[in-house]
């Protein structure tokens, strides 16, 4: 035996000096880690003896400036950080890296420590089974958790050497893996490549796989883990479950290890799974993958957990479970079962915990769980049943919780459910269909809770639920021949928290707890003494939980509440939250506890004559009071009439302004008036409220009280935020609420006007009594009113008429030029230039000023000379030039103002100019047109201010085109007239310093540029119109010289062409090419300060995706839409110079040329 453990351990030194060569020869970073101690439970023992368990969690990471995404660990100082004693230790070992970092460990040359079980977790850190081999060697380790991704086989390890395809030292000796990869990038793809090594794993008894393919390998499991206990295979591919178990073998824990209670608990009791404490649970959890139907399955062998949740499974059948032995726990939940057999558990006695949960089931059956014995937990929630048959759960008799909440039950029968079993201890029947609360729960006595929350359950009548109630004998453990007896004894004494029931109807619709009135101590029927003593019992059984529910704390709660009290002091009955019941109406009373609200103050509707239309009355419980209760229902006075006794009115929240005498005011008690428009009471009022004892007048609007209230009224009175006036007439109120302080209620808050200087009002108590003065009587209608009416009438009158003059200063100005041709301001000293009105607006707004504004100039008498910005302006260049330049050659300009054009770049560029020629010459230059636009929407301050002092006109108001007409250069008979545009070509290059290109020079017209998509379109379709109007072309794919490189083409094309005609489509430019072309000609254009460059956008062109020059190209300069490039050359008009006839583009474009920069489109016509 020796020979041979020393040759292995031979081997392994020599293997272990090979890889620590390795990772010393990969010159690598070291991997810097901090090391952290999680306090954890001891889970496990040892011999019977408690090992402790220390979780470590350690964090590995590189420090900078390192790049490399490689590191090694030293495993000695790394198993040294741990300071492992020679106690056994169950040590849980977290590597955590703060980014996908490759981690090799050095070799540790010492012994191994038998003492130390480790269970590794790896997370966001790239570590495969032979990098595990250093830790291997100094501990075991039995369970490997791999979060993220395993390496994929054509890995390299840091000194370039491969995987090695049969070492297997870790995988051969684990007993447990959990491989959990957020992808599969870069990462193993199948249960084959991450067991490379070997063919079969006899020592691995678990296996956990979460979002990894498994269905083509299921059929080879058996032979690789022949002894495994657990398969969880989760959020997968399968659609059929594997034949899990393979074998009936049933392990112990290795090691002589077992659980402690503690962990125990939380791996099998918690589901109810009673297997010994050191027993594998032999599980298969497959919840999350694509098992749809289960009619031809069926599951054998022997088995203690199954998990079949969370796959949309539909169908099952009566064999599918059927020869599953030691089966205890079964999870079908969220699935989309319609239908269980009648026979689906039959033979499972052992089934202790069934879990169906989020289906479509909507009928149990009394057959259904006949088998089922031993079941302790059963959840049917959130399902469709709404019939459950007699006796479907009445023999469970160690049934411990029932979940049925969710459903759609109405009704529920008593012998449903295991009502006298002692095991029995939890019901949930939360958002079902009650009406009601049922009568069963009352019989279901020996539970902890029964929870009703969240449904429409009421008691139609407490008084007959409470006297049905019958007390469980199994309750008191007596027989039913002493029940009487008992009964007695149990209302006598005080209440066992062990035995309370807690009822929880949260959220359900109670509303009230009514029984009859009488007294406690002097009880005269039977049948009142046995309500009594059923109320005693059936406090003392249970414990009401009624937190948000409707109720209403009127007499109707007097009888229980005194009840109960009595019953709190004697000490019969706890004060315990369970009687903390908050009341939800009326208003005074909500939130307060039912038990703490004075039997005074409550009171029920009562049908009372002479209440009034559309109000509520009320009496009082004890005194008979009758409440008139008419809160916010828009009074505007008091009611003539009202009910006869003694009164409490409710009027606040009214539109009430005076209040007035009435016949029932010597009744009222007391008088609720805040919140409503008082502005005045009659002196006589107070005469009549000799009994009142309250008065509430806040939130009016009071300047004054009628000083009888002095005489009269002894009560306690509110007039706080009232406008209260501080003058000889309210200085007796401050003498008054002085001397009698008790009187006002808030009397530091009640507020009074003296002078401007405090608007908020001052104190009213604090003014001074020679500060309440009254001003003389003085005759101010004849001497002040009516002179003031009079002038101020006048005045008005001319200042109106003045504004009205000066509103519509520019109508009347229009007026007098259309009825008398008389234009006598606003005259200016037109300059000679040659264009008599550059038009300037948004792309979107073309349609409209063509209709409204050129046409109408054009066609006017004067016949206008206009350039349109959409239809003049020279293609190639920017909209700089053209609009300098015309700026500089035109007599006005009209800038159309639209949402869509106030932040535009072409406004502020005309503005600029404009601005600069208006500082210059004449300050009538600009006419601004509003189309859609509000002056404060304009973000120019400058054009602001010239909009409110110059030429502006509001397009939606009359006399629209008249105005504009009037605003024009008045031409007279000596001007000299030009019928169309000129050479505004021309006029651009001479304005920039460049004479005008001789077309002579070219030995063609254009060098047509376009992507090798639209070489069909351009030979086929647009290259005939053009050569048939008679001008010459550069084709790339026609004329390019063959064998030449490709630059020297595009060069000499631009060179040798008078023009560059850049076709743009598509989303990019599809080559560098086409990017070289574009470049060059543009610098051309820039360089001799010409339009060589003339883009043409096709109509699928996307400029926004375009490159950074070709976006800033095309917003900054002028440019051709295809249809309108070609509807130029289909009416005979030309795009390019004519050699012969000098002809040039820019003098014969009479089609509109679009800024591309927009989205707008053409008009039509």
């Amino acid at each position: 035996m020796e020979p041979i453990l020393l040759r292995v351990m031979c081997v392994c030194s020599l293997f272990s000096v090979v890889y620590l060569q390795n990772v010393t020869n990969c010159r690598i970073p070291k991997c810097e880690f901090y090391l952290r101690e999680q306090p954890a439970p001891n889970t496990m023992h040892y011999l019977n003896e408690t090992m402790e368990t220390k979780m470590f969690g350690l964090f590995l990471f590189l420090m900078e400036p390192y790049t490399d995404s490689r590191c090694y660990v030293d495993t000695k100082e790394f198993i040294d950080a741990f300071n492992f004693d020679t106690k056994p230790v169950y040590a849980v070992l977290v590597f955590l890296c703060y980014k996908d970092v490759e981690v090799y460990f050095t070799d540790d040359h010492r012994p191994f420590l038998p003492n130390v079980m480790s269970y590794l977790q790896i997370k966001d850190c790239t570590i495969s089974q032979e990098q595990l081999y250093p830790i291997q060697n100094r501990f075991k380790i039995f369970m490997v958790n791999f979060y993220t991704k395993y390496p994929s086989l054509d890995m390299k390890y840091c000194d370039g050497e491969p995987i090695h395809r049969n070492s297997c030292k870790v995988w051969n000796t684990l007993e447990g893996i959990t491989y959990m990869p957020k992808n599969l990038t870069n990462s193993v793809k199948s249960i084959k490549e991450l067991f490379y090594c070997n063919t079969t794993f006899p020592y691995m008894k678990e296996i956990n796989f979460v979002k990894f393919p498994m269905k083509q390998y299921l059929s080879q499991l058996p032979s690789m883990f022949p002894r495994l206990q657990v398969l969880s295979i989760e959020n997968s591919d399968l659609m059929q479950p594997p034949d899990f178990p393979w074998s009936d073998v049933w392990l112990h824990l290795s090691f002589n290890m077992s659980r402690t209670d503690t962990e125990h608990y939380e791996f099998a009791e918690i589901f109810h799974i009673q297997v010994p404490n050191d027993m594998h649970m032999k599980t298969m959890s497959l919840s999350k993958n694509q098992i749809t139907d289960l009619s031809n399955h069926t599951f054998r062998g022997f088995l203690h957990k199954l998990d079949l949740s969370r796959n949309r499974l539909h169908t099952i059948s009566n064999d599918t479970f059927r020869n599953l032995r030691g089966f205890q726990y079964l999870d079908l939940s969220f699935n989309e079962l319609v239908h269980v057999p009648t026979d689906s558990f039959k033979g499972l006695n052992e089934l202790r915990h069934l879990d169906f949960k989020n289906n479509h089931i909507s009928y149990l059956s009394s057959d259904h769980f006949s088998d089922n014995l031993n079941l302790v937990y059963l959840d049917f929630s959130g399902n469709k049943i709404s019939n459950i048959e007699q006796n479907t759960f009445s023999h469970l008799r160690l049934l411990r919780e029932l979940h049925l909440e969710y459903n759609k039950i109405a009704a529920i029968h008593a012998n449903v459910f295991p009502s006298r079993s002692i095991e029995f201890k939890k019901l949930i029947l939360d958002g079902n269909g009650f009406s009601e609360v049922p009568e069963v729960v009352f019989s279901l006595q020996l539970l902890e809770k029964i929870s009703l929350k969240n449904t429409n359950a009421k008691f139609k009548n407490f008084t007959q639920t409470i006297l049905d109630f019958t007390r469980n004998p199994i309750q008191d453990g007596v027989n039913n021949e002493t029940t009487v007896e008992n009964q007695n004894f149990v209302v006598r004494q005080p209440i066992d928290d062990k035995h309370s029931v807690i009822l929880d109807l949260t959220g359900s619709k109670i509303d009230n707890l009514e029984i009859p009135n009488y007294e406690v101590n002097e009880i005269k029927s039977k049948e009142i003494e046995q309500l009594h003593q059923n109320l005693l019992l059936v406090f003392k059984t249970f414990k009401f939980i009624l937190e948000d529910n409707p109720l209403r704390c009127d007499c109707r709660i007097n009888q229980i509440s005194k009840v109960l009290n009595f019953l709190i002091k004697d000490n019969i009955l706890e004060a315990d939250k369970s009687f903390d019941w908050k009341c939800q109406w009326p208003a005074e009373f909500e939130s307060h506890s039912l038990l703490e609200v004075p039997e005074k103050d409550t009171y029920c509707e009562k049908n009372i004559p002479l209440c009034p239309f559309n109000c509520s009355c009320y009496e009082r419980s004890l005194s008979n009071i009758t409440i008139v209760d008419c809160r916010n229902r828009g009074f505007r006075s008091l009611p003539k009439m009202l009910p006869s006794g003694s009164l409490d009115l409710w009027f606040h929240q009214n539109n009430i302004t005076t209040l007035s005498n009435r016949i029932y005011l010597n009744h009222i008690r007391s008088f609720y008036l805040s919140h409503n428009s008082l502005a005045q009471i009659e002196s006589s009022v107070f005469r009549q409220l000799k009994n009142l004892q309250e008065l509430f007048l806040n939130f009016n609007f009071l300047v004054s009280l009628p000083s009888e209230i002095q005489d009269y009224f002894s009560g306690k009175l509110n007039i706080e935020d009232n406008p209260f006036k501080c003058d000889c007439n309210t200085v007796w109120l401050k003498h008054w609420m002085l001397n009698k302080p008790n009187i006002t209620i808030n009397s530091q808050k009640v507020t009074c006007n003296v002078d401007k200087e405090h608007e908020n009002g001052r104190q009213f108590l604090s003014v001074p009594d020679n500060e309440f003065v009254c001003l003389e009587n003085f005759d101010s209608y004849n001497k002040v009113l009516v002179p003031s009416v009079i002038a101020s009438v006048v005045l008005v009158l001319m200042i109106i008429t003045i504004c009205l003059m000066y509103i519509y200063r520019l109508e009347i100005k229009v007026l007098l030029y259309i009825y008398l041709g008389f234009h006598p301001f606003d005259q200016d000293k037109d300059c000679k230039e040659i264009v008599d009105v550059l038009v300037v607006h948004s792309p979107a707004a073309t349609k409209w000023v063509m209709e409204n504004v050129v046409e109408y100039l054009e066609f006017s008498s004067a016949h206008y000379l206009v350039c349109e910005m959409m239809r003049d302006f020279v293609a190639g260049f920017s909209y700089q030039e053209n609009i300098a330049t015309l700026v500089k050659h035109s007599k006005r300009i009209v800038i159309v103002l639209s949402k869509e054009f106030i932040n535009d770049d072409i406004l502020k560029i005309a503005w600029n100019e404009t601005q600069e020629k208006i500082k210059a010459l004449k300050t009538n230059y600009a006419i601004v047109v509003s189309y859609d636009v509000n002056l404060k929407e304009i973000p120019d301050k400058d054009l602001q201010q010239y909009i409110k002092r110059g030429r502006y006109i509001d397009a939606n108001q009359s006399f629209f085109q008249e105005k504009l007409l009037y605003c024009m250069p008045q031409l007279t008979g000596d001007d000299m007239r030009v019928k169309s545009l000129p050479d505004l070509k021309y006029l651009i290059q001479n304005m920039y310093g460049n004479d005008v290109t001789d077309a002579e020079m070219y030995e063609r017209h254009a060098f047509l540029s376009y992507c090798e998509s639209d070489m069909g379109y351009v030979m086929n379709e647009l290259r005939p119109i053009i050569e048939d109007n008679g001008f010459t072309l550069c084709l790339p794919d026609r004329d390019f010289i063959p064998g030449a490189p490709k630059e020297e083409n595009v060069l000499k094309a631009i060179d040798n062409c008078l023009h560059t005609i850049f076709l743009l489509s598509g989303e990019q430019l599809d080559n560098e090419w086409s990017v070289f072309t574009f470049r060059s000609a543009s610098e051309k254009s820039m360089r001799e300060k010409c339009n060589h460059l003339i883009v043409v956008l096709g109509d699928d062109v996307n400029v926004e995706t375009m490159g950074e020059e070709v976006r800033a190209y095309v917003k900054t300069h002028v440019s051709l839409k295809v249809f309108v490039f070609l509807l130029i050359l289909r009416k005979g008009l030309s795009v390019i110079p004519d050699v012969a006839n000098d002809v040039d583009v820019n003098k014969i474009c009479v089609v509109f040329i679009e800024n591309v920069t927009k989205t707008s489109t053409l008009p039509k016509g």
